[in-house]
């Protein structure tokens, strides 16, 4: 045989040889795991969708008001609901003029003071205060804060003393520098007459405004209160008893 030794590998043996990946043959075992596995891509993260903290105070006071009715602001670590129901104000108005409690005054009340706790205030403010008023702009029958009665208009044993929107000589002097605009509304129970306002433009605090109320006395009685970043600064009244 022309003194040549021919060596035959088994068919298999060299059909595996020819078809192996260089790459794969050079891999250690723990590589040549890591390349046999399918890749996975990531989960995606799912973000939260970012509250609507207006829609959130909308839809737990409209037991109470339906949305146009509700006004919602936060100013002075405060968080401001007016409330206004056109059917509850025609009640209370009646009330007012028979000095009567309303039919299921005490139910309202205490659904409104409830709701005052559960609420949680706006960002950047720590307190929920409700009015309850007769008009989108009107006088105000219930303040409510914290689970807390701050203002009844309708008060007492029936028939109720209607708190009247005029200022009286106490209620004046419950007054104290240093009140934000609504604790002096809450004690006078109407919104007063905005006098006068100027604004430096500079922030809340640099805002000073002159309010002013009817009062109960003497003839021409009335009260006029001074306010500079909504805290009182200053009193002054004419007549008042």
């Amino acid at each position: 045989m022309n003194g040549k030794v021919l060596l035959l590998l088994p068919t298999a043996l060299l059909l595996a040889a020819c078809s192996a990946d260089p790459a794969v043959q050079s891999a250690t075992p723990s590589q040549q795991a890591q390349q046999a596995q399918p890749s996975q891509s990531a989960a995606p993260v799912m973000e939260s969708a970012p509250v609507d903290e207006n829609a959130y105070i909308l839809d737990a006071c409209s037991s109470y008001a339906s949305g146009e009715y509700i006004k919602i602001s936060g100013m002075d670590g405060k968080t401001t609901i007016d409330l206004y129901d056109p059917e509850t104000a025609v009640q209370l108005v009646k009330a007012k003029s028979a000095s009567a409690m309303p039919d299921g005054w005490d139910s309202l009340r205490d659904g409104i003071v409830a709701l005052s706790a559960d609420l949680d205030p706006l960002s950047g403010t720590s307190t929920v205060l409700i009015y309850l008023k007769d008009a989108e702009e009107g006088d105000i029958y219930l303040t409510a804060s914290g689970g807390s009665v701050i203002y009844d208009a309708f008060t007492g044993q029936a028939p109720a003393v209607y708190n009247a929107p005029t200022i009286s000589l106490a209620e004046f002097n419950q007054i104290s520098t240093g009140m934000s605009y609504d604790e002096v509304v809450a004690i006078i129970g109407s919104s007063g007459t905005l006098l006068s306002e100027t604004d430096l433009g500079l922030g809340p605090e640099y805002v000073t405004a002159m309010w002013t109320w009817e009062g109960e006395g003497s003839l021409g009685a009335n009260a006029n209160v001074m306010f500079q970043g909504n805290e009182v600064s200053s009193k002054a009244q004419f007549g008042l008893e």
